[in-house]
């Protein structure tokens, strides 16, 4: 009579932890999105029906048509988040192509003087953290230095380096490296 009793209770609970299982498996709903009026008077739930294929198709072919995208409120043509600068290995001097990403940058602030702009210096991996974070700063105040001759107010310049801190490229190899020695920008309003 025991042996029966264990294994009823052994069932029951196998049968209750189903049953727990099962419940905490319900199905979710799906909220429905909310009707909007359009303006031509009809409510617009969102439903896939309502949606034209041929308009979204030529609203989706005019954006791939339109110009690069523009910072937020911004006039100018040049995303300058998108921009970036690349060192040599243990340098913070620039090289043309620097100077030239330089002199877009500041063909945007010289119009849009409630602009300013943040400068993030970055390093490889190789040198201690100390180091890369010097390295670091003084590629950022190299880009200053540089934007301020161009005319650009100091004052709306700031720096900081992230030494090795933020890789783009993780890996331990000469193109990773080379891609991880580099100043980023920031356009702040």
């Amino acid at each position: 009579m025991t042996k029966k009793r264990i294994v009823v209770s052994i069932g029951l609970v196998f049968m209750c932890s189903a049953f727990f299982i099962m419940a905490g498996c319900a199905k979710k709903t799906i909220p429905v999105a909310p009707s909007i009026e359009t303006d031509s008077g009809k409510a617009h739930t969102g439903a896939i029906a309502d949606v034209d294929p041929e308009a979204v198709r030529n609203a989706r072919l005019e954006e791939l048509d339109a110009p690069a995208s523009k910072e937020e409120g911004t006039d100018h043509q040049v995303t300058i988040g998108s921009l970036k600068i690349y060192f040599d290995y243990d340098r913070s001097d620039l090289n043309e192509n620097a100077r030239t990403v330089l002199t877009q940058i500041a063909d945007v602030l010289k119009p849009n003087p409630s602009y300013s702009l943040d400068i993030s210096g970055h390093c490889d991996e190789r040198g201690t953290i100390e180091y890369n974070l010097a390295l670091g700063e003084r590629r950022a105040r190299s880009a200053k230095k540089f934007l301020v001759a161009l005319g650009i107010a100091g004052d709306r310049i700031s720096t900081i380096s992230y030494g090795e801190e933020e890789p783009v490229d993780p890996r331990s190899n000469e193109a990773a490296w080379g891609k991880n020695r580099r100043d980023e920008f920031r356009l702040m309003k």
